[in-house]
């Protein structure tokens, strides 16, 4: 059961992504590949990993211009809204509020 592992360019080395202790109803599709949150404003990047817009923000600000999953270079430029999984994420909102 290994951990996602992404390189710091700050501290050197592998050092381990941050794993919040997840609601196991959210759908995996839901949580950012960065910080384990359920995402509010989901962006895909050019290598297909799903992140939170403002955590992978940072995380290029922070560590330079390479992807914390595949070590490849990404910028700004290489992310794109996903209106469609943000769309099922605020239905499985709106669903999971009105439940008894």
């Amino acid at each position: 059961n290994a951990e996602m592992r992404a390189e710091s360019k700050n501290g050197g080395g592998l050092v381990p992504l941050p794993k919040a202790n997840r609601d196991p109803s959210v759908p995996k599709e839901f949580i950012c590949a960065i910080n384990g949150h359920m995402m509010k404003e989901p962006v895909r990047s050019v290598f297909g990993h799903v992140f939170e817009k403002s955590t992978i923000e940072l995380w290029l600000e922070s560590n330079g211009q390479v992807c914390p999953i595949t070590h490849e270079t990404l910028t700004p430029e290489l992310l794109s809204p996903d209106d469609e999984l943000r769309s099922r994420i605020i239905r499985f909102q709106i669903q999971r509020s009105s439940a008894p």
